[in-house]
């Protein structure tokens, strides 16, 4: 995952190290807020907007 992070125009600023730890803790808290109030979203109709605010924020 490092490897390919590296390559994928991150923000100035932000390592493949970081980049990689904002795309985990972001896919696990997102799964544990799920299961704890399921009623609260949709993941499968979220998704591509998560997807899209995670990665606007580590890349450029």
């Amino acid at each position: 995952m490092m490897e390919l992070l590296a390559g994928a125009g991150l923000r100035d600023g932000v390592s493949a190290e970081a980049a990689a730890l904002t795309i985990i803790t972001s896919v696990n808290g997102t799964a544990a807020t799920w299961l704890a109030c399921p009623d609260l979203f949709s993941p499968a109709d979220q998704a591509e907007a998560l997807a899209d605010a995670v990665l606007c924020g580590i890349t450029r």
